[in-house]
């Protein structure tokens, strides 16, 4: 609901205003010690870095999003590639914590603003004795 009024309310607004808005996102997947960019998935074993109180990701991919539409698609594709894996309590258990960021960046006479959301969804967290999951499913 944030990010459509994000898009139909404050993005117009901004061009009414003169104001330059743009919005980008990234997606990255965290599992067994792996980070991987789940908007390009050729980009494998990335690395943390940290630089002026920053902590970001090395190489990880930034996609231009002009509409809700297109956000909401490309969380979709990446959705679809995460690491997944059934047991007994839940038959689509994500098994990667994953990190979906919205940059979201305004110029105008004399003032930027600079805006980061990030949507995290963490690992399943179901009471693994009850999962019935063993060896690499328990990973």
């Amino acid at each position: 609901m944030v990010c459509e009024e994000l898009f139909s309310v404050r993005l117009q607004q901004n061009q009414e205003n003169g104001i330059e808005t743009s919005v980008t996102v990234s997606y990255l997947e965290i599992y067994n010690e792996s980070l991987r960019d789940l908007l390009d998935p050729s980009r494998t074993n990335l690395k943390i870095y940290s630089a002026n109180n920053t902590v970001s990701i090395q190489n990880l991919s930034m996609h231009p999003v002009p509409t809700f539409a297109a956000l909401l698609k490309l969380f979709n594709e990446g959705k679809k590639i995460r690491v997944v894996g059934g047991h007994q309590m839940n038959k689509n258990s994500s098994r990667s914590h994953a990190v979906f960021t919205i940059y979201y960046r305004e110029k105008g006479v004399g003032k930027t603003r600079n805006c980061k959301l990030n949507i995290v969804d963490l690992a399943g967290s179901e009471r693994q004795n009850k999962t019935g999951a063993e060896g690499v499913r328990l990973q």
